[in-house]
């Protein structure tokens, strides 16, 4: 799946699923899925091992399987908040995109394919958890804002803010109908972010080697 792929398939579950403001909560989008969520501790439980031994097998953030029956589980290494959102959606990136078969985590044996699947997923979970039409709509001027509009790590959201910038400078929002669909589910959001903006946010923050050519 190719990156405008990926792109348009988060659109149209951030449509789908009607969601209106950020930060979005993958928790729910899981319910409404009817997939459940549990921590690593309740997997080394009934597998009768140990945390160390799960996290050698399945890596030190989380995996998930699917059961006969198309029924998927997600098991996550619980941290931070931020980074639990992340890597719940993140999994739920590879239900989604169809990486997932039965009876197999998404961990498979090949490294390659296997980071190549993570990058994809990477890619939907940014683009879920923060849509840039959003942050740009809100008038986001820095990876700061971007983070407590977007409740992500401060690793996420520079990576996000970035790729927001280079958006900008492309000036190409709301040119095709799956974004233009989000777009108007957040318009009552994204009018009171606006109406709550202080002057204090007036400066623009950029990244590294990206001139401010695009109009705020």
């Amino acid at each position: 799946m190719r990156a405008g792929e990926i792109t348009k398939a988060a659109w149209k579950l951030l449509a789908d699923e009607q969601i209106t403001c950020l930060p979005v909560r993958p928790s729910q989008i899981a319910r409404t899925h009817q997939i459940a969520i549990h921590l690593y501790e309740t997997f080394a439980h009934s597998a009768q091992c140990s945390m160390d031994e799960v996290v050698q097998r399945y890596g030190p953030d989380g995996f998930t399987v699917r059961y006969p029956g198309a029924q998927y589980l997600i098991f996550y290494n619980h941290g931070n908040p931020q980074r639990a959102r992340w890597t719940i959606m993140h999994e739920l990136a590879h239900v989604f995109l169809g990486h997932i078969h039965q009876g197999e985590p998404v961990l498979c044996p090949n490294v390659r394919h296997r980071d190549f699947y993570d990058v994809q997923a990477d890619n939907f979970t940014a683009r879920v958890l923060c849509p840039n039409v959003v942050a740009h709509f809100c008038g986001v001027r820095s990876a700061q804002e971007l983070r407590k509009l977007t409740d992500l790590s401060t690793q996420a959201s520079e990576n996000c803010w970035k790729d927001l910038c280079a958006r900008r400078l492309e000036n190409d929002f709301l040119t095709d109908p799956g974004e233009e669909a989000v777009y108007q589910n957040f318009r009552p959001f994204i009018s009171a972010y606006c109406a709550g903006k202080t002057i204090e946010d007036a400066s623009v923050e950029l990244p590294p080697g990206v001139r401010s050519s695009y109009r705020l």
